[in-house]
């Protein structure tokens, strides 16, 4: 229990209205914290996602079809992750092979 000093004011509390989609995302950003926290614990090493670019992405940004992006896999000059059916590359390897197909043009 608190006890307060008569001769100091003190404010008892106060209420911030929130909205119900912030919480849930704050919630939702926690677990995602806590999920990566237990893959350190276990000296997993995960790369931010903001490092990953889906596949649809890579081929607006880069003005390339599916198939390029399949040669390319193919080849092991791109490297991909694959999360549920779906290819996401890192951006670094993409600028990288981006450059290096600029110098050759």
């Amino acid at each position: 229990m608190k006890h307060f000093n008569s001769n100091r004011s003190e404010t008892s509390g106060s209420f911030v209205l929130v909205p119900h989609e912030f919480i849930e995302r704050v919630e939702k950003m926690d677990a995602k914290v806590d999920k990566l926290l237990e893959y350190q614990q276990k000296g997993v090493h995960v790369s931010p996602v903001e490092e990953y670019v889906p596949e649809h992405e890579a081929r607006q940004a880069l003005g390339k079809g599916g198939t390029w992006f399949w040669e390319q896999r193919k080849s092991g000059a791109l490297p991909y992750t694959k999360v549920g059916g779906k290819v996401y590359y890192r951006r670094s390897d993409l600028a990288k092979l981006f450059d290096q197909s600029s110098s050759k043009s």
